[in-house]
């Protein structure tokens, strides 16, 4: 299927997720996903201070197909152009209607040809229009690599790995094409669910284990001491609300000086 759409990209990205999801282990499909994601985020700012080697990729890609390489070194002469003047408006961009292309001055013809989703994005929106699309996106991508520790089966934990394999390649594929479609929001989508779902389970989990009432083993059977058996690392280790903070610190209070409901 790959070989028939005659595609380098497609055949290259479906070797390596495909060798990485069938050899690879849950922890090193995120590595990767988290590399590759943070590599499309950071992207612009990258290319805007010159630390992409555009020329050794490109003599990289001249090594298998020259035809593929000049294709490659158009694309990077156009964003060279468009990157400069999508930073005249860095922050939201110029708008829609063309104005972020760049056209001849005598003429008016346009010269601009937009192949990467990241500079249409920079160009009509700016950096802020650029993090709403690329960060929501890229969000979902880390938000399942810290919660797929809380999985408690094998299969749920390989399926977040290949759907976040699958998002990042997506997210790292819209830098040389503008291949945005439904699907990778719907992948996107089910993937930071499913990471919300595990990550909720921890927070109540975690609640109900500091918000507990335990009898007093010296005390009478009518009477109750509501202390919370935590330790200072449960107390540093989870992320809690402002509500949950206060509850805690009230019972944090009744553990340093025990309290005992009902009367004597």
């Amino acid at each position: 299927m790959l070989l028939a759409f005659k595609s380098l990209g497609a055949l290259v990205y479906g070797m390596a997720g495909g060798a990485l999801a069938l050899f690879g282990k849950p922890k090193t499909m995120f590595r990767v996903s988290v590399l590759l994601t943070s590599i499309a985020i950071a992207y612009p700012l990258l290319r805007s201070a010159d630390l992409v080697p555009t020329q050794h990729i490109i003599n990289v890609i001249q090594a298998i197909n020259y035809e593929r390489a000049q294709s490659l070194d158009f694309r990077f002469r156009n964003e060279d152009q468009l990157l400069e003047k999508a930073f005249q408006r860095p922050v939201f961009g110029w708008g829609r209607y063309g104005r972020s292309r760049v056209y001849d001055p005598d003429s008016g013809t346009d010269l601009s040809i937009t192949d990467g989703r990241w500079i249409i994005d920079l160009g009509s929106f700016g950096l802020v229009g650029f993090i709403a699309e690329f960060g929501l996106l890229g969000l979902c991508v880390f938000k399942a690599a810290a919660a797929w520790p809380l999985s408690q089966s094998r299969g749920e934990r390989l399926f977040l790995a290949i759907l976040s394999l699958i998002v990042s390649i997506n997210i790292f594929d819209l830098l040389p094409n503008a291949s945005i479609i439904p699907i990778t929001w719907l992948c996107a989508g089910t993937l930071l669910g499913q990471s919300e779902r595990l990550l909720a389970t921890k927070r109540r989990g975690h609640h109900s284990r500091l918000c507990r009432p335990c009898p007093n083993e010296n005390a009478s059977s009518d009477r109750l001491r509501t202390t919370c058996p935590i330790s200072e690392t449960e107390k540093s280790s989870f992320w809690i609300d402002r509500r949950e903070k206060k509850m805690v610190q009230s019972t944090l209070q009744q553990r340093q000086a025990p309290k005992f409901l009902g009367t004597a």
